[in-house]
């Protein structure tokens, strides 16, 4: 797997604050930032799930089946 460098910008009270963080964790910079953005991006993928969810509920296009029916209909 071939790897990339990006370099970010930040003043000294950003690094430090980026090191002390990551130190807290127990990471490298590079980890911690890695870890913070892929985190970010997997909260907003499941916002954005869950915001289509909710406009398809709005909508009547999500059927819900009661627990009782459930465990019948799968012989639970």
């Amino acid at each position: 797997m071939n790897t990339s460098t990006i370099t970010v910008r930040v003043n000294d009270l950003e690094r430090k604050a980026i090191e002390d963080e990551a130190k807290f964790q127990g990471v490298g910079i590079s980890n911690f930032i890695k870890k913070t953005i892929f985190e970010k991006l997997e909260n907003e993928y499941d916002l954005k799930i869950v915001e289509e969810f909710e406009k398809d509920e709005i909508n009547g296009l999500i059927e819900y089946t009661p627990y009782e029916e459930f465990v019948k209909e799968y012989d639970l």
